[in-house]
C-alpha cells in the first residue's frame, strides 16, 4: 500500500505516537451523538491556520470537558505539518512523576533541574525522602542545585538534611560529587560550607577524585571560586594542593605553570633571575634580593601569581593563610607557633615548576644555607633545602636542575648531615623518583666525592641505604644498551665508587647483601654487583639470618632470586635461623606461590616434615597464602593436617580463620576429615571460626564513611560457599 504524504513526512517516533493515540480518540457513538465536536483530521494545517486551529481546539475542550469529566488529551503545541490530532498527546490520568529503583519520585530532582528553588524547598519539607532520587546518569537534586548555581543556601540545607547520602554520590560521566560541581560553577561560600559541614561525612568529599583524578580544590582554583571557598577546602585537607591529576597537573600547577610557560610569564620571571637584570659588581646577594623584592611589588601580574602560589604552599604545609579573602572566610590552618616560613625549602621539597623554585631562590637566597628545624614539617630533624630536594618526588630534568641550583648557591650543603647523620646523598639514593645515577646522585658525588664512604648514625653507608630500597630502584631498561643501564644504576655506581662498603656491616650487623635480599625482586645486575664485591657475604649471618632466610621471607623475591642464592650456598636451605625457622618454612609463612619456593623443597625435602617451630602446612594456613601452596603441602605430606598445635587447633581451623577458599579448606578436609568436627581450646569447630572471621570483617565504627574511603568489600560468595559446605558435612555444628 502506498504511504500517505503525512507518513512520508512524519518522523518514525511521530508515526508511532499517532498509532498509540488512536486508543484515546473519542468513540464514534459519542461523536454521532453530537456531544463531542469533531474536526477534519485529514486537513493539512499551515502556519496561517495554526492560531485558528488552536482556538477551535480550545472551544472543543470547553464543550467536551463537562461530558468527559476528566481530560484524556492535553494540548501539545503547534506544528507546520500533520493533522489536528497532532496537537494532542495521550497522557495518563495519573500525575505521578517517574520513580527510581527505591520508589522515590523525581519531583524534587526535576524541580532542581529547572531551577525552581521554591518548589524544591516545599517538596523537601513535604516529601523529604524524594530528595534521594537518583537519575539513570547518577545525578541527584543536589547535583543539579550545585550545577545550576543556586544562590540560596537554604535550598542546599534542605536537600542535604533530607538526603545526606547524596553528598558522596558521584554522577556517572565525570565521577563528580555535588562538591565538584559547586567548586566548578562558583557556588557561594555558604553553600560550600554546608556541603562540607552540615553532615559529618561531608568533610571526606574534599579528598574525592573524579575520573580525571581531580579533587574539588582543582576546580575551585581553576575557575576562581568565590572568596573563602578555597580556604574551606584547605582547612579540611591541605594536602590536596599538591595532588596531581592524571595529566600531572595540581592546584599549585594551575596557579603557576600555565601562566609561567606563556611568553609574558617567561619574560617576567626571566627578568628576576640571574642574568635577567643589571647586576652592579659591588652589590651583594642580599642587596640584589632586596632590590628584586621591591621590584616585585610593582609587577602586579607576577606578584599576584607569586602570592597565590605562596598561599597554596603555606596551606599545604600547615601554615596560617594570610590572604585577605581567606582571612575574611575565617580560615586558619592549625599550626605550631614560631614556625618560620621558608619558600625555598617548600619549593625544593615538592614537585613544582622550575621557574617558581628559581624565583624563590632569587628572592630569598639566604634561605638556601639555613637549616629547617621542624618548621616546614613539625617534628622533623634539622635539614637543608638540599636534603628536602633529595627526598622530593621531582624526577628527571626538573629534579636535576633543583639540585644543581641549590649546590651552585651553597655547595657546602652536600657535606651537611641531618640529625640522623644522613647526608643529602643518603636520602637521594633511596628515593624511588631519583634512580638515575647520571641525573641526580652523580651531581652530589661530584661536589662531595667522599659522601659515598660516610655512614649515618646507624652505620649505613649510601650503599646500604640504596640496597634497603632495592625494590624501588627500577631504571628504565633498554635491551639494546645494557651498558647504559649499568651506568645509570645507583647501586652499581656506588659499588664502583666505594667497593669496600659491600663488606661493611651496620649496627644491626646487616651488610648490603642482606638488605638487598630483604627487599629485592629479581636477581639482576645490581645483585650481581653487590655479590661480586662481597663473595662470602651469602654465608654471613645478620641477627641470626642468612641472606637466603631473608629472601625466603621476602614476598617479592622470585624463584630465580632464591635459586641463585641456593646455588651460591646450598647448605643454607638446611640451616634454621635464630628463631628456628628453615628457609622453606619462612617461604610458606610468607605465602609465596609454590612455583616460587619449590626449589627450597627440592634442596631440603625433609623440611616438609619438621614441626619445629611449626609445620610448613600450619604456617601456610595461619597466614595469607596461595591455594596451590596449601594443596601441594597437603599432597606431599597429608599427615600434617592431623596435627594439633598448643591451642588445640588443626590447620583447618587456621585456614578458616584466614578465610581461605573452599578449594583450600576442602583439601584439608580430605586429608583429615575428623578435624571438621573437632573443637579447639575455645570450644570452636572450623565452622564457628570461619563464621566469626566473616562477621569480624565489618567495620564497627559508628561513623559511616563514603565508599571510596573504605576498603573494597570482599566477595562474600566465597565465604558463603565454605560455610555451606562445612555445614553440609557436619550439620550438628548448629545444635
Amino acid at each position: 500500500m502506498e504511504q500517505s504524504k503525512e507518513e512520508k513526512i512524519a518522523p518514525t517516533a511521530h508515526r508511532r505516537y499517532q498509532s498509540e493515540s488512536l486508543s484515546c480518540t473519542p468513540s464514534a457513538s459519542l461523536q454521532q451523538s453530537g456531544r463531542i465536536q469533531s474536526f477534519d483530521t485529514s486537513a493539512r494545517t499551515n502556519n496561517s491556520d495554526q492560531q485558528n486551529l488552536i482556538s477551535r481546539l480550545q472551544e472543543s475542550w470547553t464543550t467536551n470537558r463537562d461530558f468527559l469529566g476528566a481530560s484524556t488529551f492535553q494540548l501539545h503545541g503547534t506544528s507546520s505539518w500533520g493533522s489536528s490530532n497532532d496537537f494532542y498527546l495521550p497522557t495518563s490520568r495519573s500525575t505521578s512523576k517517574p520513580v527510581d529503583s527505591q520508589g522515590r519520585s523525581s519531583a524534587i530532582h526535576d524541580a532542581a533541574r529547572i531551577t525552581d528553588w521554591p518548589e524544591v524547598l516545599r517538596l523537601c519539607r513535604e516529601k523529604p525522602e524524594w530528595a534521594g532520587y537518583t537519575g539513570k546518569d547518577g545525578w541527584t537534586a543536589l547535583h543539579h542545585m550545585c550545577n545550576r548555581r543556586c544562590p540560596d543556601p537554604e535550598v542546599a540545607r534542605a536537600l542535604i538534611e533530607a538526603a545526606p547520602e547524596t553528598l558522596w554520590l558521584p554522577e556517572e560521566k565525570n565521577g563528580w560529587l555535588p562538591l565538584h560541581y559547586a567548586c566548578r560553577f562558583k557556588a557561594p561560600k555558604a553553600v560550600v560550607y554546608l556541603l562540607l559541614h552540615l553532615d559529618q561525612r561531608g568533610k571526606h568529599t574534599v579528598s574525592k577524585r573524579d575520573h580525571m583524578g581531580r579533587t574539588p580544590l582543582f576546580y575551585a582554583v581553576r575557575y576562581d571560586a568565590p572568596p573563602g571557598v578555597v580556604g574551606l577546602l584547605l582547612q579540611l585537607d591541605p594536602n590536596v594542593v599538591l595532588e596531581e591529576d592524571y595529566h600531572e597537573d595540581s592546584p599549585l600547577a594551575l596557579v603557576w605553570n600555565t601562566w609561567a610557560e606563556k611568553l609574558e610569564g617567561k619574560r617576567l620571571v626571566a627578568s628576576f633571575l640571574p642574568g635577567g637584570f643589571p647586576e652592579p659588581e659591588d652589590t651583594s646577594a642580599e642587596e640584589r634580593a632586596v632590590f628584586l623584592r621591591k621590584r616585585l611589588e610593582k609587577e602586579t601580574k607576577l606578584k599576584e601569581r607569586w602570592d597565590k602560589a605562596n598561599l597554596l604552599l603555606k596551606a599545604a604545609f600547615g601554615f596560617p593563610v594570610e590572604d585577605d579573602d581567606e582571612t575574611e572566610a575565617g580560615f586558619v590552618v592549625p599550626s605550631t607557633t614560631n614556625r618560620k616560613w621558608r619558600i625555598v625549602h617548600a619549593t625544593a621539597a615538592v614537585k613544582c615548576h622550575l621557574s617558581l623554585f628559581r624565583l624563590a631562590c632569587a628572592l630569598h637566597p639566604e634561605q638556601v644555607s639555613e637549616l629547617d628545624c621542624g618548621d616546614l614539617r613539625p617534628g622533623t630533624a634539622p635539614q637543608t633545602a638540599l636534603h628536602l630536594a633529595a627526598s622530593s618526588n621531582a624526577s628527571g630534568e626538573l629534579g636535576k636542575m633543583v639540585i644543581i641550583t641549590l649546590l651552585s648557591l651553597y655547595r657546602e650543603a652536600a657535606k651537611i648531615p641531618d640529625e640522623t647523620g644522613s647526608l643529602p646523598l643518603h636520602r637521594l639514593v633511596e628515593n624511588p623518583r631519583k634512580t638515575d645515577w647520571t641525573q641526580h646522585a652523580a651531581i652530589l658525588t661530584e661536589f662531595y666525592p667522599r659522601a659515598v664512604q660516610i655512614p649515618d648514625n646507624f652505620g649505613l653507608t649510601p650503599l646500604h641505604r640504596a640496597a634497603r630500597a632495592m625494590n624501588q630502584h627500577e631504571v628504565d631498561s633498554d635491551d639494546e644498551n645494557e651498558d647504559d643501564e649499568t651506568e645509570r644504576s645507583v647501586i652499581v655506581q656506588l659499588v664502583r665508587s666505594f667497593p669496600q662498603a659491600a663488606l661493611q656491616a651496620d649496627e644491626a650487623s646487616y651488610m648490603p647483601i642482606h638488605y638487598a635480599c630483604q627487599s629485592g625482586t629479581d636477581w639482576n645486575a645490581d645483585m650481581e654487583t653487590i655479590l661480586n664485591a662481597a663473595r662470602g657475604a651469602v654465608q654471613v649471618f645478620a641477627r641470626g639470618s642468612l641472606p637466603l632466610h631473608l629472601a625466603a621471607s621476602n614476598p617479592r623475591s622470585t624463584a630465580g632470586f632464591l635459586q641463585k642464592l641456593i646455588q651460591l650456598h646450598s647448605r643454607a636451605a638446611t640451616i634454621p635461623d635464630a628463631d628456628g625457622f628453615l628457609p622453606f618454612q619462612l617461604a610458606c609463612r610468607a605465602g609465596k606461590p609454590w612455583s616460587d619456593i619449590s626449589m627450597l623443597y627440592d634442596a631440603y625435602p625433609a623440611a616438609l616434615q619438621i614441626a619445629t617451630p611449626e609445620f610448613p602446612l600450619q604456617l601456610a594456613c595461619r597466614h595469607p597464602s596461595d591455594t596451590d601452596l596449601v594443596r601441594q603441602l597437603v599432597q606431599l605430606y597429608p599427615e600434617a593436617a592431623a596435627v594439633r598445635d598448643s591451642t588445640g587447633r588443626y590447620p583447618i581451623h587456621y585456614a578458616c580463620a584466614t578465610k581461605k577458599t573452599w578449594e583450600t579448606i576442602e583439601a584439608l578436609v580430605h586429608a583429615h576429615a575428623i578435624s571438621v568436627a573437632s573443637t579447639d581450646q575455645m570450644g570452636e569447630v572450623p565452622f564457628h571460626v570461619l563464621a566469626l572471621a566473616v562477621c569480624s570483617q565489618h567495620d564497627d565504627s559508628t561513623e559511616e564513611l563514603p565508599s571510596w574511603l573504605c576498603d573494597p568489600e570482599p566477595d562474600p560468595s566465597q565465604d558463603l560457599t565454605s560455610l555451606f559446605e562445612l555445614l553440609r558435612i557436619d550439620p550438628t555444628v548448629l545444635v
